[in-house]
């Protein structure tokens, strides 16, 4: 029998690229994609992509997703924007009945007096000036500034020569509820989260109005807990690639809360609205803490104070 000398040609290998997943929208888009980079079952299968819709705070720019994450992309999850379309580059999914939409979620009431500190401390309402804001107020690993939620009533209160001290004595004995009708805006947020909902695939509403007072749901106006988020990303999953495991998912969801900055809670706002996991002892993850109530709204004087000392925005309005 004649033996071959040929060597048997082995067939040439290529890689088979993992599929991707895509979110889109803001922060809290991100999170999600955060959170499912952890899940084995999906990390095993999926490249998880996570594009925000808004610009860089230093550098203005957009991001855009990678071209192989599009070229392997299974489904997309993305943020409806009352106010706008996704960009064009989502289309191609949303006319294939591959993209799941859900609400982007804020909570107002909690904070009534809410502000962002560069837009308090912007000379105008122009884009220009705002970026040059926002550019000012960062620092190395804090792209939005140390102090991104802020407290218009205390900033108010800091605007004179006050030991900050008492400043914050006369905070804490406000009562938010004299100041802003806290009845309306609980009305005009319950509207707001139904609004939002309007075409969503998952809709969050009706959760949010049912379990607010009872569950804690945000940490800060617009970083909802894994209690909300926990509940969109079952949705999604269950509407596309299905198969998660739920112990899986459970073991994920803890070690990547969206916690990182808690805005505390004015003590006559929780008082007033009936918050039940409301605690005037808790202490709020923040950069250079955690902090209970009273050293947050110290540091936040000291901070807003020495900024507007520095000149850096010599030409703002004061506080």
């Amino acid at each position: 029998m004649a033996i071959s000398t040929t060597a048997a040609r082995r067939p040439e290998w290529k890689p088979v690229k993992r599929r991707s997943l895509l979110l889109y929208g803001t922060c809290q888009a991100t999170h999600l994609a955060q959170i499912l980079q952890a899940v084995p079952w999906v990390a095993r299968r999926f490249q998880v992509c996570g594009v925000e819709d808004f610009a860089d705070p230093v550098t203005g720019e957009y991001s855009v997703p990678p071209p192989e994450i599009l070229e392997t992309c299974e489904c997309i999850y993305y943020q409806a924007r009352p106010e706008g379309a996704p960009p064009d580059y989502l289309q191609r999914w949303i006319e294939q009945g591959k993209a799941h939409s859900f609400p982007i979620l804020s909570c107002h009431p909690l904070w009534p007096a809410h502000i962002e500190l560069h837009r308090l401390l912007m000379r105008s309402v122009d884009a220009a000036e705002a970026q040059r804001a926002r550019r000012l107020v960062a620092e190395p690993g804090l792209p939005w500034g140390r102090f991104p939620y802020g407290d218009r009533v205390l900033l108010d209160l800091a605007a004179g020569e006050e030991d900050p001290y008492q400043v914050i004595e006369r905070y804490l004995c406000l009562d938010l509820a004299e100041r802003f009708d806290l009845d309306r805006l609980v009305e005009r947020w319950r509207y707001e989260i139904q609004a939002a909902d309007h075409g969503c695939d998952v809709p969050m509403a009706e959760v949010q109005w049912r379990e607010w007072k009872s569950a804690r749901h945000y940490w800060t106006i617009n970083h909802p807990s894994n209690q909300l988020a926990g509940q969109i990303l079952r949705k999604l999953l269950a509407r596309s690639i299905g198969g998660v495991p739920e112990t899986e998912i459970q073991a994920t969801l803890p070690a990547h809360e969206f916690d990182h900055c808690i805005t505390p809670i004015h003590p006559s706002v929780a008082r007033h609205l009936g918050i039940q996991w409301y605690s005037p002892y808790s202490l709020h993850k923040w950069p250079g803490g955690p902090y209970g109530i009273r050293q947050w709204a110290l540091e936040h004087v000291r901070y807003t104070r020495g900024l507007l000392a520095s000149r850096a925005f010599e030409t703002a309005p004061s506080l």
